[in-house]
């Protein structure tokens, strides 16, 4: 099986089982943002979201959008080797295709 996890804005993964994010999110933010105010693990996942980092799920990959940037260069050259490594199913090809095309729109304006 693939890895899953948290891919962090330097371009790491941090690797879960499946079903055990929301766990490796609050571990996550602990270590990496200590002064946060941490009270619950959606939150936590909510603040990686938010500070840059990509979910990578077994059938898609998730990114918070608002006030970030898209992703980072480091993140992108590790989406295209693990596209290129790994057997990923057609709903996961998608989501990294939509976060491209979403890129290239965001870079034209």
């Amino acid at each position: 099986m693939r890895p899953l996890g948290y891919l962090s804005p330097k371009g790491v993964l941090y690797s879960c089982k499946q079903y055990e994010h929301l766990d490796l999110a609050y571990e996550l933010v602990e270590r990496y943002y200590p002064d946060f105010p941490l009270h619950d693990r959606l939150q936590a996942e909510r603040h990686l979201y938010a500070s840059g980092w990509i979910e990578i799920r077994l059938y898609e990959i998730c990114v918070f959008y608002a006030n970030t940037p898209l992703v980072t260069k480091e993140q992108l050259d590790f989406l295209v080797m693990y596209l290129c490594r790994y057997k990923t199913n057609q709903d996961f090809k998608e989501s990294v295709n939509m976060l491209l095309h979403r890129m290239e729109i965001e870079n034209l304006t």
